[in-house]
């Protein structure tokens, strides 16, 4: 029938690269133009639970969720009217149904193949669910860091600044646009540059220096107290690559504090 001669179609045209199909990280399927599928790869099973014979002769959209599937299938017959290589799915919801109906968050990368008169197109489909937990984890510990009343700041060994939370911009005055990737040194007072950077070699060491007490400098060059807590920051490998800085305006409590000491000429009587 139709369908077989496709199948056979495809294999033949792909008898060479079938191997390095099956060898790839991300599963892939290859459509003709009335959206039928007419091979997949093993990690389509691994992702999606259908082995390579049951995703054959079934239409795409068993690949789709229920709410996706009226507009997809106008999706795909547009698509097939100009095909053209294209991504789908970064930076937007897009998402896959797995065998068992549970939902994969992916990003689809389109490629249509010229087979004899007719399209096909191979779909290399990302499951992206284990970013997707990332993104949540980090906008969550964005939130957590924006509604800090600490200035909380990262940067790199060399002193390059990476992050600047909210508090930040309210302590010392610089937006996070005037100061991420600029060095720290801008608001370190001239006489401490040689203090921050023993400071920093010991977080190159491991060490975490805690509530260290020294100055800083505001964007409208007034000099603040503060109270420092320095970490390093590891990457997955263990390796120190960056420092974060969690810092405290300290100014109002030194000023009462200076208020509450008597003056020196009666100190000794």
């Amino acid at each position: 029938n139709s369908l077989a001669s496709k199948k056979d179609l495809a294999e033949n045209s792909l008898e060479q690269t079938s191997t390095l199909l099956d060898s790839t990280p991300d599963p892939i399927i290859i459509i003709d133009n009335s959206g039928t599928i007419l091979l997949s790869n093993l990690q389509t099973q691994q992702v999606f639970g259908y082995s390579k014979e049951e995703l054959v002769g079934q239409k795409v959209e068993v690949l789709i969720p229920e709410r996706f599937k009226g507009n997809h299938v106008s999706h795909r017959t547009s698509f097939f009217k100009a095909p053209k290589t294209r991504s789908m799915g970064s930076g937007h919801e897009l998402f896959a149904k797995r065998r068992d109906v549970k939902e994969v968050p992916v990003e689809v990368s389109l490629s249509p193949i010229k087979i004899g008169e007719e399209i096909w197109v191979s779909a290399a489909i990302r499951d992206v669910s284990a970013r997707r937990l990332e993104e949540i984890k980090l906008n969550q510990l964005v939130s957590i860091i924006d509604s800090s009343a600490d200035a909380i700041v990262s940067k790199k060994l060399d002193g390059t600044i990476l992050t600047w939370n909210k508090a930040a911009e309210k302590i010392l005055g610089y937006t996070t646009e005037e100061v991420v990737s600029r060095n720290v040194s801008q608001i370190i007072p001239p006489d401490l540059l040689e203090e921050e950077k023993m400071v920093m070699e010991r977080i190159a060491l491991g060490e975490t220096v805690s509530q260290n007490e020294t100055l800083r400098v505001r964007k409208d060059n007034k000099t603040i107290h503060v109270s420092i807590t320095l970490s390093p920051i590891r990457d997955t490998k263990g390796n120190i690559w960056a420092v974060s800085t969690i810092l405290r305006d300290i100014t109002k409590q030194k000023q009462e504090q200076a208020e509450e000491e008597p003056p020196k000429l009666f100190q000794n009587h």
